[in-house]
Parts: C-alpha cells; structure tokens; sequence
C-alpha cells in the first residue's frame, strides 16, 4: 500500500491575525533591540508597517553604512542654525544633534 503525506502551510499576518494568500504575503525583517524578527503581512498591513516607521529614516542609521538620511546642511551650519532658531523663537538645544524640525524650519526659511 503506497502512501503520500501532504502538508500544508498556511500563513497569518502577523498583523491582523487574517490568513494570507501565499502569493500575496509580504515578507519583512524588522530589527528591534539587538533581535530580528520575520513578519508575514499582507500588502495593506506591510503600507501600515511602512508608514508608521516612516520617520526612522530621518533620524536613525540604516545599519549598513552608520551614516543617517541625506543631509542638506553641513555640521558647520549647526552654529547658523541655532542663532536663527533664537533669533526667531524657536527652542534648539545649546549642543548637540539639532533636531530635525528645527533644521527643516531652518531650511524652509531659506
């Protein structure tokens, strides 16, 4: 007697906790406190994913170069910086990373 074991896969996204087609998931990593985690989502939940973490690219390394999103000033610029925020009533720390909505404030007013 001949016989076959089938086994079937089926997927969740790890999001909603829906089933996906297998066709349609979206595989991600995502790297949280020293960890790698494996996430099956489906296109909506990936959209989701993406736009919550949207503002990481602004402010953190991407872990492959160590460098941080593109810069339109140069570090030089932080001592212009920080008087024109003064000058104009916005709070920048007096050392230190100047935050990003005070170096686009800058910019948009240049």
């Amino acid at each position: 007697m001949a016989r076959k074991e089938v086994v079937t896969v089926e997927l969740f996204d790890d999001m909603t906790g829906k089933p996906l087609n297998p066709e349609d998931a979206v595989n991600i990593k995502v790297g949280y406190k020293g960890k790698t985690y494996t996430l099956d989502l489906s296109p909506a939940s990936a959209t989701k994913l993406d736009a919550a973490l949207a503002f990481l690219k602004d402010v953190a390394p991407d872990g492959k170069s160590g460098q941080r999103g593109t810069k339109t000033t140069v570090p030089s610029d932080a001592k212009v910086i920080r008087e024109w925020a003064r000058a104009n009533g916005v709070e920048v720390a007096a050392k230190g990373r100047i935050h990003p909505d005070v170096r686009a404030a800058y910019e948009a007013a240049h």
